[in-house]
């Protein structure tokens, strides 16, 4: 593979990684933060060994010779997995909604309607209209605008002194089921790379495991590094008490006008996020529609009406519920569906494949 090809696919694995710790933020509301940073980084371990297992099924199966028919009870695992993807819109945006007012007092008195929503949402179905290459190219450009905020905290530390002695008292490990929910939350959604590839392995949208690796490298190293600018800025006693400590120190920063700065950051976390799973929505209800037999002009148009309705409609449900549960709980639970349904998939055609190949050497030693 193109150095070039490989270091921007990389790039745009980085960048789905770093649009969801962006709007989720390092969990940090903890007695012990180093046992939520040692979580954190398991978590992120298990992301990367589930895109190691759907990437070598993916690849088996493409490597099989052989073409079979899909059967129609993908149908069944492809809804399940539209409806994963339109819950994560809905988490995320309902979280966008309670969060944007406390960015900014400009969003304060109901200022974040529904019409701004609904706006975002017809963007994203916009960004993603030529599947993975539209998704790719605005992950690529989009990162230094992800990156910027986390580069800009760098400067707290000139003329700041700072206390060690804090770091060296040992504490016992506590475990928490935030401190796996929010770190899956955030990086689980690089899984839906897969729904916008090709799946009989022709053309660019073909995955390598090269495409992730270094991401996830690179991933762990900035995590370490964020946790132990927030130690060494808060302490671990006082750590507990910041909800974002990325955007506290932030505002730190002297001579700039910060909050706008995150507000952008945040905001461009959220889209990318949201561009991704109402594609992936997108392009798994075009896949059921096609399998009843519809023309393309006629399925492609109906996956956009229908993922925008959804879409819509699960966020206005959302208003029932919002103040009873909290979303990014329920967001695991979605992808592991989505995780489940591309395994699956993979599995599945991996069977027919060999039993279609094993009927077909029957049949030739029959004849001879």
């Amino acid at each position: 593979m193109n150095i070039d090809v490989l270091l921007r696919k990389n790039a745009v694995s980085f960048s789905v990684l770093l649009s969801g710790l962006s709007f989720w933020g390092l969990y940090t509301e903890t007695q012990n933060v180093f046992s939520a940073a040692a979580i954190t980084l398991l978590t992120l371990a298990l992301v990367f060994l589930a895109v190691l297992v759907c990437d070598k099924v993916f690849k088996y199966s493409v490597s099989l010779k052989g073409a079979v028919k899909t059967p129609v009870y993908f149908v069944i695992f492809w809804f399940f997995a539209f409806l994963s993807c339109i819950f994560l819109y809905t988490a995320f945006t309902v979280e966008l909604s309670k969060t944007q007012a406390i960015i900014s007092g400009e969003f304060e008195g109901g200022r974040f309607s529904s019409l701004f929503a609904v706006l975002s949402l017809f963007l994203a179905l916009y960004m993603g209209k030529r599947d993975a290459i539209s998704i790719s190219r605005i992950y690529f450009l989009l990162l230094p605008l992800l990156l910027l905020p986390y580069v800009i905290t760098a400067f707290d530390f000139i003329g700041q002194g700072m206390d060690t002695k804090e770091l060296l008292r040992g504490e016992a490990f506590i475990f928490d089921i935030k401190y796996i929910v929010y770190p899956l939350s955030s990086f689980g959604g690089v899984l839906l790379l897969f729904p916008l590839t090709n799946e009989n392995g022709k053309g660019p949208g073909k995955s390598k495991l090269s495409d992730f690796l270094w991401a996830f490298i690179f991933m762990a190293v900035f995590c370490v590094l964020e946790y132990a600018k927030y130690i060494v800025w808060f302490g671990k006693s006082g750590l507990e008490f910041i909800n974002r400590p990325d955007r506290t120190m932030l505002s730190q920063v002297p001579f700039m006008n910060i909050q706008e700065i995150y507000l952008v950051s945040y905001y461009t976390a959220y889209m990318l996020k949201i561009s991704l799973f109402c594609t992936c929505a997108r392009k798994y209800f075009e896949k059921i529609l096609k399998k009843f037999g519809l023309k393309e002009i006629s399925y492609v148009r109906a996956g956009y009406i229908v993922t925008a309705a959804f879409c819509i409609i699960s966020y206005t449900l959302s208003f029932i519920f919002e103040e009873k549960i909290s979303f990014i709980y329920l967001c695991p639970a979605a992808i592991a569906l989505i995780f489940a349904v591309i395994l699956l998939q993979g599995i599945l055609r991996i069977i027919k494949k060999r039993l279609f190949a094993a009927k077909r050497y029957r049949n030739l030693f029959k004849k001879a």
